[in-house]
């Protein structure tokens, strides 16, 4: 009886514990996607910037 008491508590600690490490990982990766997605849109825009000006300086 009490080893089976253990053994859920176990299951349980083990159950929160992929669950807060699955939710760590989806925010982290949550996160680094929409940081590289705005990195890549700031870089693209400064190449377009850089673009423009060159056009202007050839003309």
């Amino acid at each position: 009886m009490s080893s089976n008491i253990l053994n859920f508590e176990s299951i349980y600690k083990y159950t929160i514990m992929i669950f807060h490490l699955r939710l760590f990982f989806n925010t982290t990766y949550f996160i680094y996607y929409k940081t590289k997605r705005y990195i890549s849109s700031v870089i693209s825009e400064r190449a377009k910037r850089f673009g423009s000006h060159k056009k202007r300086s050839v003309q």
